[in-house]
């Protein structure tokens, strides 16, 4: 598997669901997804970014753990997720995070283990 597209009634990524997709570089995930599993994209070593819809509230446990490509996640909702423990474990040590502008305080506050590496959309390249 290089590329998935979800059906745009999926509203939940399954525990483990796409785990060691190797081959996996891009996936557009529904707007309607409000839930990533625990491990859902775990070593999918050629992910490169993803982006998450405003809808998401939960991402899992591991969700994106030892994705060692993956450079950039862009959350589209203003509030950030519930995130389970090592969501981005051994990921690229250039991952960027990026957020809606006005949100860039909150996500750095709630995510604080990752607010380094939270930039606003708006600078996205």
């Amino acid at each position: 598997i290089v590329s998935v597209i979800l059906s745009p009634s999926v509203t939940s990524i399954g525990n483990q669901a796409f785990i060691v997709c190797t081959g996996l570089t891009s996936i557009v995930l529904p707007a309607g997804v409000t839930t990533i599993g625990s491990g859902a994209f775990q070593l999918c070593l050629n992910l490169t970014s993803i982006e998450l819809p405003a809808g998401v509230t939960t991402i899992g446990d591991g969700a994106f753990a030892s994705c060692s490509g993956l450079a950039e996640v862009v959350c589209n909702g203003p509030t950030p997720p519930t995130l389970g423990t090592n969501v981005f474990y051994d990921t690229s040590g250039g991952l960027v995070i990026y957020v809606p502008d006005a949100s860039v305080p909150t996500y750095q506050g709630v995510w604080s283990a990752y607010a380094s590496q939270i930039q606003p959309i708006s600078a996205r390249p």
